[in-house]
Protein backbone atom coordinates (compact mmCIF):
# COMPACT_ATOMS: atom_id res chain seq x y z
CA UNK A 1 0.00 0.00 0.00
CA UNK A 2 2.84 2.37 0.87
CA UNK A 3 4.40 1.85 -2.56
CA UNK A 4 1.04 2.55 -4.25
CA UNK A 5 0.60 5.81 -2.34
CA UNK A 6 4.14 6.87 -3.21
CA UNK A 7 3.50 5.98 -6.85
CA UNK A 8 0.28 8.01 -6.96
CA UNK A 9 2.04 11.00 -5.39
CA UNK A 10 4.86 10.69 -7.91
CA UNK A 11 2.38 10.68 -10.81
CA UNK A 12 0.61 13.74 -9.41
CA UNK A 13 3.93 15.56 -9.01
CA UNK A 14 4.95 14.71 -12.58
CA UNK A 15 1.60 15.86 -13.99
CA UNK A 16 1.73 19.09 -11.99
CA UNK A 17 5.27 19.73 -13.19
CA UNK A 18 4.18 19.08 -16.77
CA UNK A 19 1.33 21.57 -16.46
CA UNK A 20 3.74 24.20 -15.16
CA UNK A 21 6.75 23.53 -17.38
CA UNK A 22 5.35 22.38 -20.75
CA UNK A 23 3.45 25.59 -21.65
CA UNK A 24 6.64 27.60 -21.05
CA UNK A 25 8.50 25.36 -23.51
CA UNK A 26 5.99 25.87 -26.32
CA UNK A 27 6.90 28.43 -28.93
CA UNK A 28 3.46 29.87 -29.62
CA UNK A 29 4.81 31.76 -32.62
CA UNK A 30 4.88 28.44 -34.48
CA UNK A 31 1.09 28.57 -34.54
CA UNK A 32 0.92 31.88 -36.40
CA UNK A 33 0.35 30.19 -39.81
CA UNK A 34 -2.47 28.07 -38.35
CA UNK A 35 -4.15 31.12 -36.81
CA UNK A 36 -3.82 33.08 -40.05
CA UNK A 37 -5.26 30.20 -42.06
CA UNK A 38 -8.22 29.82 -39.70
CA UNK A 39 -9.00 33.54 -40.07
CA UNK A 40 -8.61 33.28 -43.84
CA UNK A 41 -11.03 30.36 -43.98
CA UNK A 42 -13.59 32.17 -41.81
CA UNK A 43 -13.40 35.67 -43.31
CA UNK A 44 -11.51 35.56 -46.58
CA UNK A 45 -9.10 38.16 -45.18
CA UNK A 46 -5.38 37.98 -44.48
CA UNK A 47 -4.21 38.14 -40.87
CA UNK A 48 -0.63 39.05 -40.02
CA UNK A 49 0.82 38.84 -36.50
CA UNK A 50 4.10 40.72 -36.65
CA UNK A 51 5.05 40.54 -32.98
CA UNK A 52 5.66 37.61 -30.68
CA UNK A 53 2.83 35.62 -29.10
CA UNK A 54 3.43 35.04 -25.39
CA UNK A 55 1.13 32.74 -23.39
CA UNK A 56 1.42 31.46 -19.82
CA UNK A 57 -0.97 29.17 -17.94
CA UNK A 58 0.21 29.27 -14.33
CA UNK A 59 -0.15 30.77 -11.81
CA UNK A 60 -2.67 32.61 -13.98
CA UNK A 61 -3.59 32.75 -17.63
CA UNK A 62 -1.62 35.56 -19.20
CA UNK A 63 -0.99 36.59 -22.77
CA UNK A 64 0.73 39.26 -24.79
CA UNK A 65 0.59 39.88 -28.53
CA UNK A 66 1.57 42.80 -30.75
CA UNK A 67 1.49 44.14 -34.29
CA UNK A 68 -1.71 42.57 -35.61
CA UNK A 69 -3.11 43.44 -39.03
CA UNK A 70 -6.28 42.26 -40.79
CA UNK A 71 -6.61 43.07 -44.48
CA UNK A 72 -9.47 45.15 -45.83
CA UNK A 73 -12.09 44.33 -48.44
CA UNK A 74 -10.99 44.53 -52.10
CA UNK A 75 -11.16 48.10 -53.40
CA UNK A 76 -11.18 49.73 -49.95
CA UNK A 77 -9.12 52.88 -49.45
CA UNK A 78 -7.12 51.50 -46.52
CA UNK A 79 -5.03 48.35 -46.91
CA UNK A 80 -6.01 47.07 -43.46
CA UNK A 81 -9.46 47.04 -41.95
CA UNK A 82 -8.08 46.45 -38.46
CA UNK A 83 -4.71 46.93 -36.81
CA UNK A 84 -3.62 46.57 -33.21
CA UNK A 85 -0.36 47.79 -31.71
CA UNK A 86 -0.46 45.51 -28.67
CA UNK A 87 -2.70 43.62 -26.26
CA UNK A 88 -1.98 41.97 -22.96
CA UNK A 89 -4.05 40.31 -20.28
CA UNK A 90 -4.04 38.33 -17.03
CA UNK A 91 -6.98 36.16 -15.96
CA UNK A 92 -7.25 34.01 -12.84
CA UNK A 93 -7.05 30.32 -13.76
CA UNK A 94 -8.46 28.56 -10.72
CA UNK A 95 -11.49 30.90 -10.30
CA UNK A 96 -12.59 29.86 -13.81
CA UNK A 97 -13.22 26.36 -12.48
CA UNK A 98 -16.01 27.71 -10.27
CA UNK A 99 -17.36 29.95 -13.02
CA UNK A 100 -15.76 33.20 -11.86
CA UNK A 101 -13.95 35.51 -14.28
CA UNK A 102 -11.21 37.41 -12.46
CA UNK A 103 -9.68 39.75 -15.02
CA UNK A 104 -6.66 41.25 -13.33
CA UNK A 105 -5.50 43.03 -16.48
CA UNK A 106 -6.72 43.57 -20.03
CA UNK A 107 -5.07 46.39 -21.95
CA UNK A 108 -5.76 47.05 -25.64
CA UNK A 109 -3.29 49.54 -27.11
CA UNK A 110 -3.87 51.61 -30.25
CA UNK A 111 -6.58 49.62 -32.02
CA UNK A 112 -7.48 51.04 -35.44
CA UNK A 113 -10.71 50.11 -37.23
CA UNK A 114 -11.62 51.38 -40.70
CA UNK A 115 -15.29 50.83 -41.59
CA UNK A 116 -16.59 51.67 -45.03
CA UNK A 117 -19.48 51.13 -47.43
CA UNK A 118 -18.72 51.05 -51.14
CA UNK A 119 -20.83 52.57 -53.93
CA UNK A 120 -22.81 49.35 -54.33
CA UNK A 121 -23.80 49.45 -50.67
CA UNK A 122 -21.61 46.56 -49.53
CA UNK A 123 -19.95 47.13 -46.13
CA UNK A 124 -16.38 46.02 -45.59
CA UNK A 125 -17.40 44.20 -42.41
CA UNK A 126 -19.44 41.70 -44.46
CA UNK A 127 -16.91 38.88 -44.35
CA UNK A 128 -16.91 35.96 -46.70
CA UNK A 129 -18.57 32.98 -45.07
CA UNK A 130 -19.69 35.06 -42.09
CA UNK A 131 -23.26 33.76 -42.25
CA UNK A 132 -23.53 30.98 -39.69
CA UNK A 133 -25.63 27.89 -40.45
CA UNK A 134 -29.07 27.82 -38.89
CA UNK A 135 -28.08 24.79 -36.81
CA UNK A 136 -25.08 26.63 -35.36
CA UNK A 137 -27.18 29.69 -34.58
CA UNK A 138 -29.73 27.55 -32.77
CA UNK A 139 -26.99 25.88 -30.74
CA UNK A 140 -25.61 29.28 -29.74
CA UNK A 141 -28.90 30.37 -28.15
CA UNK A 142 -29.17 30.13 -24.38
CA UNK A 143 -32.34 29.61 -22.41
CA UNK A 144 -33.61 32.20 -19.97
CA UNK A 145 -33.25 31.42 -16.32
CA UNK A 146 -29.72 30.03 -16.51
CA UNK A 147 -27.52 30.69 -13.51
CA UNK A 148 -25.43 33.87 -13.72
CA UNK A 149 -21.67 33.77 -13.45
CA UNK A 150 -20.54 33.17 -9.88
CA UNK A 151 -18.08 36.03 -9.84
CA UNK A 152 -16.57 38.80 -11.92
CA UNK A 153 -13.76 41.23 -11.28
CA UNK A 154 -12.30 43.82 -13.60
CA UNK A 155 -8.94 45.17 -12.53
CA UNK A 156 -6.84 47.13 -14.99
CA UNK A 157 -9.20 46.98 -17.97
CA UNK A 158 -8.73 49.73 -20.53
CA UNK A 159 -8.48 50.66 -24.19
CA UNK A 160 -5.80 53.17 -25.11
CA UNK A 161 -5.63 55.62 -28.01
CA UNK A 162 -8.09 53.94 -30.37
CA UNK A 163 -9.14 55.14 -33.81
CA UNK A 164 -12.33 54.32 -35.72
CA UNK A 165 -13.25 55.74 -39.11
CA UNK A 166 -16.41 55.32 -41.17
CA UNK A 167 -16.92 56.34 -44.79
CA UNK A 168 -19.87 55.88 -47.11
CA UNK A 169 -19.00 56.12 -50.80
CA UNK A 170 -22.68 56.54 -51.70
CA UNK A 171 -23.19 59.75 -49.71
CA UNK A 172 -19.65 60.99 -49.08
CA UNK A 173 -20.22 60.82 -45.33
CA UNK A 174 -17.09 60.46 -43.20
CA UNK A 175 -16.84 60.04 -39.46
CA UNK A 176 -13.55 59.97 -37.56
CA UNK A 177 -13.38 59.03 -33.90
CA UNK A 178 -9.83 59.29 -32.57
CA UNK A 179 -8.00 59.41 -29.25
CA UNK A 180 -10.49 56.84 -27.93
CA UNK A 181 -9.74 55.95 -24.33
CA UNK A 182 -11.99 53.73 -22.23
CA UNK A 183 -11.55 52.35 -18.72
CA UNK A 184 -13.77 49.88 -16.84
CA UNK A 185 -13.67 48.89 -13.18
CA UNK A 186 -15.54 46.33 -11.07
CA UNK A 187 -14.36 44.98 -7.70
CA UNK A 188 -17.06 42.27 -7.59
CA UNK A 189 -20.56 41.62 -8.93
CA UNK A 190 -22.22 43.19 -5.91
CA UNK A 191 -20.07 46.33 -6.18
CA UNK A 192 -20.63 49.25 -8.57
CA UNK A 193 -19.47 48.92 -12.15
CA UNK A 194 -17.98 52.07 -13.67
CA UNK A 195 -16.98 52.89 -17.19
CA UNK A 196 -15.40 56.14 -18.31
CA UNK A 197 -14.35 57.12 -21.77
CA UNK A 198 -13.30 59.99 -23.98
CA UNK A 199 -12.71 60.57 -27.67
CA UNK A 200 -12.63 63.20 -30.35
CA UNK A 201 -15.44 62.84 -32.88
CA UNK A 202 -14.89 64.77 -36.11
CA UNK A 203 -12.84 67.28 -34.15
CA UNK A 204 -15.23 67.63 -31.22
CA UNK A 205 -14.46 66.19 -27.74
CA UNK A 206 -16.87 63.61 -26.32
CA UNK A 207 -16.95 62.28 -22.74
CA UNK A 208 -18.82 59.17 -21.59
CA UNK A 209 -19.58 58.03 -18.04
CA UNK A 210 -21.54 54.96 -16.93
CA UNK A 211 -22.23 53.73 -13.40
CA UNK A 212 -24.26 50.63 -12.47
CA UNK A 213 -24.63 50.04 -8.75
CA UNK A 214 -25.11 46.23 -8.79
CA UNK A 215 -24.35 44.16 -11.90
CA UNK A 216 -24.93 40.99 -9.89
CA UNK A 217 -28.41 42.12 -8.91
CA UNK A 218 -29.23 42.96 -12.51
CA UNK A 219 -28.05 39.53 -13.70
CA UNK A 220 -30.16 37.95 -10.99
CA UNK A 221 -33.31 39.70 -12.22
CA UNK A 222 -33.39 42.57 -9.74
CA UNK A 223 -33.55 46.29 -10.37
CA UNK A 224 -30.24 48.15 -10.46
CA UNK A 225 -29.51 51.86 -10.37
CA UNK A 226 -28.00 53.23 -13.56
CA UNK A 227 -26.42 56.61 -14.22
CA UNK A 228 -25.08 57.49 -17.67
CA UNK A 229 -23.93 60.71 -19.29
CA UNK A 230 -22.64 61.64 -22.72
CA UNK A 231 -21.27 65.15 -23.16
CA UNK A 232 -20.25 66.55 -26.53
CA UNK A 233 -20.03 69.95 -28.16
CA UNK A 234 -23.44 69.75 -29.81
CA UNK A 235 -25.35 67.37 -27.54
CA UNK A 236 -25.64 66.38 -23.90
CA UNK A 237 -27.53 63.23 -22.94
CA UNK A 238 -27.92 61.67 -19.52
CA UNK A 239 -30.04 59.03 -17.80
CA UNK A 240 -30.60 58.49 -14.09
CA UNK A 241 -32.85 55.82 -12.70
CA UNK A 242 -33.35 52.09 -12.64
CA UNK A 243 -32.83 49.27 -15.10
CA UNK A 244 -33.93 45.65 -15.09
CA UNK A 245 -33.81 42.78 -17.56
CA UNK A 246 -36.55 40.55 -16.12
CA UNK A 247 -39.38 39.82 -16.65
CA UNK A 248 -38.78 42.16 -19.60
CA UNK A 249 -35.99 44.71 -20.17
CA UNK A 250 -37.15 48.05 -18.77
CA UNK A 251 -36.02 51.49 -17.62
CA UNK A 252 -37.82 53.54 -14.99
CA UNK A 253 -35.68 56.66 -14.77
CA UNK A 254 -35.40 60.07 -16.40
CA UNK A 255 -33.62 61.09 -19.59
CA UNK A 256 -32.20 64.57 -19.99
CA UNK A 257 -31.36 65.78 -23.49
CA UNK A 258 -29.84 69.12 -24.42
CA UNK A 259 -29.08 70.20 -28.02
CA UNK A 260 -27.94 73.84 -28.26
CA UNK A 261 -28.20 73.84 -32.06
CA UNK A 262 -29.93 71.11 -34.09
CA UNK A 263 -28.46 72.51 -37.30
CA UNK A 264 -24.87 72.33 -36.07
CA UNK A 265 -25.38 68.86 -34.67
CA UNK A 266 -26.83 67.64 -37.98
CA UNK A 267 -23.93 69.18 -39.86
Amino acid sequence: MKKIVIGVIAVIVVLAAAVVIVPSLIDWNNYKPDIAQAVKDATGRDLVIGGDIEVSILPEISFRVSDIKLSNAPGAAEAEMFTLAAARGRIGLFPLISGAAIVEELVISKPVVHLSVDKSGRPNWAFRGAAAPAKAKAAAKTEDGGPPISGLKLGDVRLEDGLVTYTDARTGQKVVAKAINVKAALAELSAPFTLTGSLTLNGDPVVLKVSLNSPGGLLGGNRAALDTAIQATHIKLSYAGGVRQKPIPALDGTFDLSIPSVGRMAA
